[in-house]
């Protein structure tokens, strides 16, 4: 299982370097100027989700231990 997480973060590092230099030429606005901006609203995005899911709907949707007993 570690080398999975392994081979995860070396992705991801490798996303956001691709991000920081393939930005645009002519920027349009200020935040274009600013490198892997968006790879960290994205990261930040999908870790909001994740706990989100985790901490709101999760409890929303359990069942109680003996829902299933007659």
């Amino acid at each position: 299982m570690t080398g999975v997480r392994w081979v995860d973060g070396l992705l991801v590092v490798l996303l956001v370097l691709a991000a920081a230099l393939g930005r645009p030429q002519h920027p349009h606005f200020w935040w274009d100027y600013i490198p892997a901006l968006g790879a960290l609203i994205g990261l930040a995005g999908a870790w909001l989700l994740v706990w989100l899911a985790k901490s709101v709907l999760a409890p929303r949707l359990e069942r109680r231990q003996d829902y299933y007993d007659g």
